[in-house]
């Protein structure tokens, strides 16, 4: 897969309509924020999984057949850290498909702490 240099602009906000079903709005607006100001990392697609707690997506998920179907160069991925694992703020079917592709591969992302929500 390849990926693209930085996040596209509209990824801060589709990571904010996702982390506001988890975070209240001030905190999913300081996330965003600090995802803007954050550097891109490396990490391994089987790695970003298992720290989220998710099973690999199948080939046959529409969202990957997407992806395969358009490669192209994608976006970095932003995620969440919480007290209890992380978590894909935006990229979760670029994750997915890396993983398919190479669970070994490497992913750029941005990653910052989140306080969980305690509505």
């Amino acid at each position: 897969m390849k990926w693209l240099p930085d996040v596209t602009p509209d990824k801060y906000g589709d990571a904010w309509n996702y982390l506001t079903l988890r975070l209240d709005n001030p905190r999913a607006g300081k996330a965003v924020s600090q995802l803007r100001n954050a550097e891109i990392i490396q990490r391994k697609a089987r790695d970003i999984l298992r720290a989220c707690r998710y099973t690999p997506l199948t080939a046959q998920d529409p969202g990957i057949i997407h992806i395969t179907a358009n490669p192209k160069p994608r976006s970095p991925v932003l995620m969440v850290s919480y007290d209890t694992g992380a978590d894909i703020a935006d990229g979760y079917h670029r994750v997915n498909a890396a993983y398919l592709e190479d669970p070994e591969q490497d992913i750029p992302l941005k990653i910052v702490p989140a306080q969980e929500d305690t509505r």
